[in-house]
């Protein structure tokens, strides 16, 4: 079968998926994205450092809940002041949440469709998604919508997928992706694939290795973190029950409820802290989509 051009549908399909690649590398080539997904780095780095700070509290038996990164925003400022920040962090991290969307279909930083590349893209897509997720949370707050710090967030949103016929089966696949993701962090830190998504030439030594060592520590606290949520995710999809289902800050009680958990959250934590810093290396240093 040919179409009318003498071109067969899978040569269509082709052509076609080569030129949304196009656009969309066109469209994340666009210098002011790319300022806006550079802030979100920032924006990312801040969040993180802010539960990293939380936990660290936690397990030095400080008095206050650890927090996850949707709570983080309960401790903004209030008054027009929150509004500035609220808007800032919108803009910032929905340029990130598509960023990371564009870096799992459409590749641009290469890292490939290897194993380790598959599992760094689908780490980006599921970080993406919890992205604009928390986007949506922080339009609600700013809005007056929700004056809570989202801690039933995850539960909420299982429960609303589990009302649907058929939606512990979309858990089951949410939680596969989620844990899968998780473990790709861990190969992400070995590999130090990140490494790849830097303009190293412009760095010094000193840099590198440095950049190189907070990115390897960030990624395996965030690999135990996402390994934890996909986890549970799949467990309340296996067993039909929402309840299953639990937010960041489980993982940290979780977490520390084992035996030497404070240890363990410690280690997190700095980890988590080591992220935030990583975090704010790449906005300034990460490879981005030129202009063809």
């Amino acid at each position: 079968m040919t179409t009318t051009a003498g071109k067969t549908p899978g040569k269509v399909v082709a052509k076609s998926a080569r030129a949304a690649a196009g656009t969309a590398k066109r469209a994340t080539a666009n210098p002011w994205l790319q300022r806006a997904t550079r802030l979100g780095y920032v924006i990312r780095g801040c969040l993180y450092g802010t539960v990293g700070i939380l936990v660290f509290r936690a397990a030095a038996g400080w008095q206050g809940n650890t927090q996850d990164l949707r709570g983080s925003l309960i401790l903004l400022p209030t008054g027009p002041l929150r509004t500035v920040l609220l808007l800032t962090l919108i803009v910032g991290l929905f340029s990130y949440g598509l960023w990371g969307f564009v870096r799992a279909i459409y590749d641009p930083l290469n890292r490939g469709n290897d194993p380790a590349g598959l599992a760094a893209r689908v780490g980006f897509a599921w970080s993406g998604m919890n992205y604009l997720l928390l986007v949506v949370f922080a339009m609600a707050f700013l809005v007056g919508a929700s004056n809570t710090d989202g801690s039933d967030n995850m539960y909420r949103a299982v429960s609303a997928v589990m009302s649907h016929p058929g939606g512990w089966v979309a858990l089951i696949i949410a939680g596969v992706i989620g844990t899968l993701s998780g473990l790709g962090q861990f190969v992400d830190a070995y590999k130090a694939g990140f490494r790849k998504d830097l303009k190293r030439a412009q760095m010094s030594k000193t840099q590198r290795n440095t950049v190189d060592s907070l990115g390897r520590f960030g990624m395996m606290s965030r690999g135990v973190v996402f390994t934890m949520l996909g986890w549970f995710i799949l467990q309340a999809g296996l067993s039909r029950d929402a309840s299953r289902s639990e937010s960041m800050r489980a993982v940290f009680r979780t977490l520390g409820d084992l035996p030497l958990g404070h240890v363990l959250l410690a280690v997190v934590a700095l980890g988590l802290l080591a992220l935030a810093l990583h975090s704010c290396a790449c906005a300034r240093w990460v490879r981005m989509p030129q202009r063809s």
